[in-house]
């Protein structure tokens, strides 16, 4: 009942900060429409198979950056989403990330910085805590 509560005010909260900065009042509702694309968007995949130890975030933040998504002039399509979680096991065939570029260039440039961002192991490394704390407002 709480996290469908928090899902409800979060959600309410995101419209009224949107709307506030002059964007649309139904945003959250139509977000789809809202939001830019981009020409591509395919997923990255490992180099080997292993379990995911370590990721280099600048690395991977410095690319958004250089694909437009930062900075002064942000190109808000071009990114990355869905990427794999510390201690996950990958192989060749399982992506890593979804990239969303705007040429194939760009692409990759980014595939390239992803592969190599990220380090694996053949052992399962040991579970780190993710979230740290949650803050309420309670």
């Amino acid at each position: 009942m709480r996290a469908s509560t928090d899902t409800a005010i979060s959600t309410n909260t995101h419209s009224q900060m949107v709307s506030a900065l002059s964007g649309p009042t139904d945003f959250v509702e139509k977000s789809k429409i809202y939001s830019p694309k981009t020409n591509i968007i395919r997923p990255v995949y490992a180099t080997q198979n292993g379990f995911v130890c370590a990721m280099d975030t600048k690395a991977i933040g410095m690319a958004v950056v250089k694909m437009g998504g930062g900075y002064m002039s942000i190109n808000y399509a071009v990114g990355f989403n869905d990427f794999v979680s510390l201690g996950k096991n990958v192989d060749i065939n399982k992506p890593l990330a979804m990239i969303h570029a705007q040429n194939e260039l760009q692409w990759l440039e980014s595939e390239k910085i992803i592969q190599q961002a990220i380090s694996y192991t053949e052992c399962k490394p040991k579970a780190e805590t993710q979230i740290y704390q949650h803050i309420r407002s309670d």
